[in-house]
């Protein structure tokens, strides 16, 4: 841009000579568009930098790991200016990382006109990426001025944790309640206040559960199927902690894929449970409750808005309160300190390590059965190893 301002200014001086040279009308002319050239096109830039309007959307809100991430950088031209040399900076990163990196795209504004550019990411960790436009610069039509526009949009979307499949057979059972507000969809009850299906009438079916008024329109008997009530008696604890010194999001990933793939695992056996995390921004320990997959998503996204944390949560303490409360307690975590576990507890509680270095615990897991270890990063390799 300095090298085109420089030739500008000796055109500037060459239009100046041939003017006191040539005496007419036609060098007048030339010297007073160069020189007036300069000022229109920085007015030019000056009403777009005032009427352009940056947005920057996501397609989706949730994708898989390894799924293409498209974001949409839109640009609405409101003037009737057109600009062939733009430069658009664009910056993505994952939010539980926060190491960022930058794209720059070369476009072209039209005149009264949205331009709508796609831009495909893929991430190899779970998280939260979020994208949004830096800076737009916009270069006049022979580059002597840039106008530097700058946007707070910023777009986000979900990278859900893979999940894998467990081939060992489920031995956590929810418990059978008679208050709970949770029924069984495949199992059922006698909880009146709930029907689990209506069938027609077979031998050994309770005369006092038959509709009559369906059975009526029908012209045959129809027996209600009440529901079932169960209680979410599962908890699992998943210690989101940042390590110092440590390749943190592949740790963080795996940590919550491993959680993620046995509670779609206690699901899928209809062992409906808890997840427990530590939200460092209340500074406590927050809970919900998971009957399905939709609400497993919900979980890992609130997780994720929470961010890790940097140890300042008890778990230890949190877990051995919770041992009246649930028949069973999976701890995953990357904290190898398990005094506060024992075998006594017939078993209640179960802990899954989550290290870079499983080699080093081999002597851990010959001696604590209710131990299990998983490497960063190979998580479907180890998953079928882990004690429930």
């Amino acid at each position: 841009m300095i090298i085109n301002k420089i030739l500008y200014f000796l055109l500037i001086i060459v239009s100046a000579f041939f003017y006191l040279l040539y005496i007419d009308n036609l060098s007048f002319f030339i010297l007073i568009f160069i020189l007036v050239l300069p000022a229109a096109l920085g007015l030019m830039l000056i009403i777009f930098k005032l009427t352009v309007k940056l947005d920057i959307e996501a397609k989706s809100c949730a994708v898989s790991k390894r799924e293409r991430i498209i974001f949409s950088a839109v640009i609405k031209n409101r003037t009737y200016f057109s600009f062939s040399n733009s430069l658009m900076t664009i910056e993505y990163f994952n939010k539980l990382s926060g190491t960022s990196e930058i794209m720059t795209v070369s476009i072209p504004i039209h005149s009264k006109c949205t331009e709508k550019i796609e831009i495909g990411l893929s991430s190899d960790y779970c998280g939260i990426i979020e994208a949004r436009i830096k800076s737009l610069k916009v270069y006049d039509c022979i580059k002597l001025f840039l106008c530097r526009i700058k946007s707070e949009s910023t777009a986000s979307v979900y990278v859900m944790p893979e999940i894998h499949e467990i081939k060992s057979s489920c031995n956590v059972r929810s418990m059978e309640a008679d208050d709970s507000e949770i029924y069984s969809k495949y199992k059922s009850g006698d909880d009146p206040s709930e029907i689990f299906d209506l069938k027609e009438y077979s031998v050994g079916d309770k005369l006092n559960r038959i509709h009559w008024n369906l059975s009526l329109r029908l012209d045959k008997f129809i027996s209600r199927h009440y529901s079932q009530p169960i209680d979410s008696s599962v908890l699992i604890a998943v210690d989101y902690m940042k390590i110092p010194e440590t390749h943190n999001l592949q740790l963080l990933d795996s940590i919550m894929e491993t959680a993620a793939t046995i509670s779609a695992f206690l699901i899928s056996n209809e062992s409906f449970h808890n997840w427990v995390f530590y939200n460092k921004s209340t500074g406590s320990f927050e809970t919900c409750v998971i009957t399905c997959l939709e609400e497993l998503q919900e979980a890992v996204m609130k997780m994720y808005k929470t961010g890790a944390y940097k140890g300042e949560a008890e778990f230890p303490e949190y877990i051995n309160g919770g041992r009246s409360e649930y028949s069973k307690i999976i701890y995953i975590t990357s904290n190898d300190d398990f005094d506060f576990i024992n075998e006594d507890s017939d078993n209640s509680v179960s802990a899954i390590l989550i290290s870079e270095n499983i080699e080093n615990y081999k002597k851990l897991r010959s001696e604590c059965s209710y131990i299990s270890v998983i490497q960063t990063g190979k998580v479907a390799e180890c998953i079928d190893n882990i004690y429930l």
